[in-house]
């Protein structure tokens, strides 16, 4: 199997490409997650306001401990759903938690109920402390002019993995745009084989060598990276 996928990648010209990406995740640490960030992983978490966040936060980690405890999934011990609902609802008592959006019986007995609620005080009482706040994202730290040219790369790049049947996340991530744009020695686009793929194309289209157009046609739709000429 190895031989085959080996020679397959070869034909594509794209076995280098994929012997640099192994070698990125064989390097890449590994080891035990923060628990007390693991909210910030829930799907519309950043809908939350006001202790409810507080709330997310406990049950989260609550969730994240008990399914290290178990090696199941988190989502396997409590959905992200429920996780919000409770958030919002605050529930006190073991009927509250039954009206919790996301929340079906085997969360509400024994020592499974118990533990939900005594995260949900926990919560509470954390929220005294005040707002708590997200962390700054990849985008906060790139200039205001330079978001659209964030949003404008995004775009590219989802174009060109559709073209080369690439994952989107596996050629550029947001980070990865953010870095190149900030000029960043070690950015993952300015070296090996995503420079050669997307990085120099990208810094040709932040500088104005290169441009985007949309082509529609029968055979052929979708963004178009073309040269830009340089006027007299």
């Amino acid at each position: 199997m190895s031989r085959l996928i080996s020679n397959q990648l070869s034909e594509l010209g794209r076995l280098q490409w994929a012997q640099d990406a192994c070698e990125e995740l064989r390097l890449k640490p590994t080891g035990p997650i923060a628990t007390e960030n693991a909210w910030l992983r829930i799907k519309d978490v950043r809908t939350l306001k006001g202790r409810a966040r507080w709330l997310a936060q406990s049950v989260a980690e609550w969730r994240e401990l008990r399914a290290m405890a178990l090696d199941i999934p988190p989502r396997h011990v409590l959905s992200d759903i429920a996780i919000l609902g409770i958030a919002q609802k605050a529930p006190r008592t073991v009927e509250d938690l039954a009206k919790s959006r996301g929340v079906d019986q085997r969360h509400l007995h024994g020592a499974h109920g118990t533990a939900l609620l005594e995260a949900v005080r926990k919560g509470l009482a954390a929220s005294q402390q005040g707002e708590l706040s997200f962390p700054a994202t990849d985008n906060d730290d790139v200039d205001k002019s330079m978001k659209a040219a964030v949003t404008l790369v995004s775009a590219w790049i989802s174009e060109l993995a559709r073209q080369t049947s690439l994952d989107s996340g596996l050629l550029a991530t947001r980070r990865d745009i953010v870095e190149l744009l900030l000029e960043l020695p070690h950015a993952r686009l300015s070296q090996g084989w995503r420079a050669d793929i997307v990085g120099r194309d990208i810094e040709d289209l932040i500088s104005g060598r290169k441009g985007l157009t949309f082509k529609k046609s029968d055979h052929e739709r979708g963004l178009r990276l073309v040269d830009i000429p340089h006027m007299a």
